[in-house]
């Protein structure tokens, strides 16, 4: 080992953003100092990008930068590679999470041992327990000790999703908000801030980078910025149930059951998706997003597709023009959605 604690390489990228709070308290709990790569930039992309396959979307070339950067350090004993197949019951995650291990061996050369572990919880918690002995044992740390170390970060990390979630009760139509007579004129106080929903995964909405400031943009322009966790888990799944087929992807059906929610009530003014070019979940569930949308009166949408190439001025000037026509369709009467105050 290289220092008196074992010290592990985490990389900022794909399942960091929802899972690094798990990781980190887990490897605290064991006694080891976890490193992540830190926020993406320009130079990491371009590490991405010149490592990965071009027919890879921009999340996993963007992974590779951090892989990349991680190796250049030597004061590391591991890079956490975890082979991410399911977090749920009867769902699973892109296969590009279930693969990616196996790429970066293929494609790059580690100079520092990678910490590979399958964490597969379609058939219950039982995956999650073992992949936590697993890594235990790889750290010299027993089953008991591990499982310990398990309980400790699960219930941290929820904890911490219960905190940081606004958790809007329900979705309130904009005409329960407006006058008395319904039009909003007369003695109506004024309408707050556009409301917009931002769908995505959490790896490109979370990332600044990868998002091209998405969301700070949004709110510069006057807008509330909604997520999926704004809402109670028991509404998604109620919105989600009507589907004829069980959509096994984890986070496109929290995707579509959040537009399905804010469709079917017009409790937001738009959406906004961001997607991946080259993504092949994200081609389904945009289409599907964007079907419900039109389907139930004609919300406002706008799809945004990123890749390496993508620029913040364009990014810019779409969501610059679709604030504009939101605002104008409400000048003119259009019907359209007006959520809860913050």
């Amino acid at each position: 080992m290289k220092g008196e604690r074992t010290r592990i390489g985490v990389p900022r990228a794909l399942g960091y953003y929802e899972y690094h709070a798990v990781w980190e308290a887990f490897f605290g709990e064991l006694g080891v100092d976890a490193v992540t790569s830190g926020p993406t930039t320009k130079r990491l992309v371009d590490l991405g990008v010149g490592a990965a396959i071009d027919e890879a979307c921009l999340p996993v070339k963007v992974f590779y930068g951090h892989v990349r950067a991680l190796m250049e350090r030597d004061d590391l004993d591991f890079i956490f590679l975890p082979r991410l197949v399911s977090v749920e019951r009867r769902s699973f995650i892109c296969p590009k999470f279930m693969g990616i291990p196996d790429m970066i061996r293929v494609n790059l050369v580690p100079r520092v041992p990678l910490l590979d572990v399958c964490v597969d919880m379609s058939r219950g918690s039982g995956g999650l327990r073992r992949a936590a002995v697993e890594v235990g044992e790889r750290l010299g740390a027993g089953k008991r000790q591990a499982l310990g170390a398990l309980k400790v970060a699960c219930g941290l990390w929820r904890e911490g999703m219960a905190a940081s979630g606004k958790r809007r009760p329900q979705c309130q139509p904009r005409s329960a908000r407006r006058g008395s007579d319904g039009t909003g004129t007369g003695n109506a106080p004024e309408e707050p801030a556009l409301n917009l929903l931002t769908l995505g995964h959490a790896y490109n909405l979370d990332d600044p980078y990868t998002s091209l400031g998405l969301r700070e943009h949004l709110k510069e322009l006057g807008c509330e910025v909604w997520t999926v966790d704004d809402f109670p888990p028991a509404s998604l799944e109620e919105a989600i149930a009507g589907l004829p087929r069980h959509l096994f992807w984890t986070s496109g059906r929290r995707i579509l059951a959040a537009a399905r929610h804010v469709a079917q009530h017009h409790c937001v003014d738009g959406i906004v998706h961001l997607v991946s070019f080259g993504c092949g979940p994200d081609s389904l569930v945009g289409e599907m997003v964007q079907r419900e949308t039109l389907r139930r009166g004609g919300m406002p949408f706008l799809l945004l597709t990123i890749d390496e190439h993508s620029g913040e001025a364009g990014l810019l000037t779409r969501l610059e023009a679709f604030v504009d026509m939101i605002r104008r369709r409400r000048a003119a009467g259009a019907p359209g959605g007006r959520g809860l105050p913050a």
